[in-house]
């Protein structure tokens, strides 16, 4: 059971004559807590978490010691596992089935397994993407007339591009864009070259590429990805590139509907609602800047459910929902499928009622702030259309990089657009600032070489 968890090979003859659920098959070997199981429909996803939590339990309950020391290996899987929602979602579950311990004297055991499985939960990593700034400051050396910058710049984008071929759609650990990371940095020297450079077929290149692995990765990093590259065609095209926009945000909603988990997916699908609603339909930039983050509930900064929303594209092997979700008529239930507050729907929403089938209903979000400010950036680089920025437009770009700390990879995004609007303002940047920038970047922590390695079985599974 815990190679199996690990997405190690494993005896299934010895699980099943164990009487464990031995129809769980083919763990999800990037994920680790998913797997393929028979439903009463045919094959679905479940959680391991939830078929052997169980088991864990009845080991502990026979032997104290040895339960504690199998519960600490089976936690070592999840504890630095760096898709934060599903490893929540999965030691949720496991915390339900310990909690369950038949055992009266159990007491010392369950406030260790507990105190064990909030660390397993609080100690994993998540993954951020920080590599668009340095991308910013190469550009911008390029601008300044540094020859050998731009040849780099060029180099790296050629070879992105390249690479991507060998990607493949779905979730493979070794084919595809598993967190979105080789999206992101096309994405990130499209920006930069096309943009600042001007060199906009090459980056038109890097767009299309991104847009063709839509589909690789990790659904819930995928559909935020997609957006970051509605916001790249649109800065690079400068508003003219509408078609390609619009498949971007389709993109985006169907990998929305295809994250696994009932909350994290319609907390994502939301998210994609408000903004394709309020955020990808004409806007006033300078009002909408200065509203961010005014504590002021406006349903404009908050995520989006439309009650009988149907989850289109979805596939049909994908994590069963609990029979509850179907029911989307009331605040109490659309509290209980977003995990959030009533009373933080009904300061949004106004008085409780009844929810009628289409109706709109305001989502708290506190996390969609960030990415907000990332889409303003986007968008007063896209209104320079091919001018210099002008002061007004330079000082709203800088007012929203406090918005976007709550979040490394909207900060990367607000900081390199910060970063690009210096190179296309009248007073050009100096050298000396150049380098500055330069030597500042040179000090920043070096980022992991591949965040997916922190999931190997062989870090964290004694043999």
């Amino acid at each position: 059971m815990l190679q199996r968890v690990g997405g190690s090979s494993y005896d299934r003859k010895m699980i099943a004559e164990a009487g464990i659920d031995a129809g769980a098959q083919n763990p999800d070997m990037p994920t680790r807590g998913l797997c393929q199981a028979e439903g009463d429909n045919g094959i679905t996803t479940r959680y391991l978490a939830d078929i052997d939590g169980p088991w864990l339990v009845a080991h502990a309950a026979a032997d104290f010691r040895c339960g504690m020391q199998a519960l600490a290996r089976y936690l070592s899987v999840y504890t630095n596992y760096s898709y934060a929602e599903y490893r929540y979602s999965s030691l949720w579950l496991l915390l339900g089935h310990v909690l369950r311990m038949p055992r009266a004297d159990a007491g010392p055991w369950l406030r260790e397994a507990v105190i064990r499985i909030l660390g397993s939960a609080l100690g994993g990593a998540s993954v951020e993407f920080e590599e668009a700034v340095p991308v910013a400051v190469q550009a911008l050396r390029a601008a300044a007339g540094d020859d050998a910058a731009r040849a780099a710049l060029e180099r790296q984008a050629d070879d992105l591009a390249a690479a991507a071929v060998a990607l493949m759609p779905g979730r493979d650990r070794v084919s595809s864009d598993t967190w979105g990371y080789e999206k992101r940095r096309l994405l990130a020297h499209a920006q930069a070259l096309g943009w600042l450079l001007g060199d906009c077929e090459r980056a038109r290149t890097l767009i299309d590429v991104s847009l063709r692995l839509a589909d690789s990765g990790f659904a819930g990093y995928q559909a935020m990805v997609c957006m970051t590259l509605a916001e790249t065609a649109l800065v690079v095209g400068e508003g003219e590139w509408l078609p390609l926009i619009d498949d971007a945000l389709k993109q985006a909603q169907l990998a929305a509907h295809n994250v696994q988990d009932i909350t994290f997916c319609a907390r994502l699908t939301a998210r994609v609602n408000a903004l394709r609603r309020y955020w990808w339909t004409p806007f006033a930039l300078g009002p909408r800047a200065r509203q961010l983050g005014d504590g002021v509930p406006r349903t404009e900064f908050a995520a989006l459910h439309r009650v009988g929303h149907y989850y289109e594209g979805r596939r049909s092997d994908a994590l069963l929902w609990p029979a509850w979700a179907a029911d989307d008529s009331s605040f109490e239930l659309l509290a209980r499928r977003y995990q959030r507050l009533k009373d933080d729907f009904l300061r949004l929403n106004g008085a409780d009622r009844r929810l009628n089938p289409g109706e709109d209903v305001a989502v708290p979000d506190v996390g969609l702030v960030p990415h907000l400010a990332a889409r303003l950036a986007a968008e007063i680089l896209a209104q320079a259309q091919g001018l210099p920025l002008q002061a007004e437009q330079v000082a709203l770009l800088r007012m929203l990089v406090p918005h976007a700390l709550p979040s490394a990879t909207a900060l990367d995004a607000v900081l390199a657009r910060v970063v690009l609007a210096e190179g296309r303002r009248e007073a050009a940047p100096s050298a000396n600032d150049i380098q500055a920038l330069m030597a500042h970047l040179a000090r920043r922590p070096a980022a992991e070489a591949n965040v997916g390695a922190s999931e190997l079985i062989a870090t964290r599974l004694p043999a």
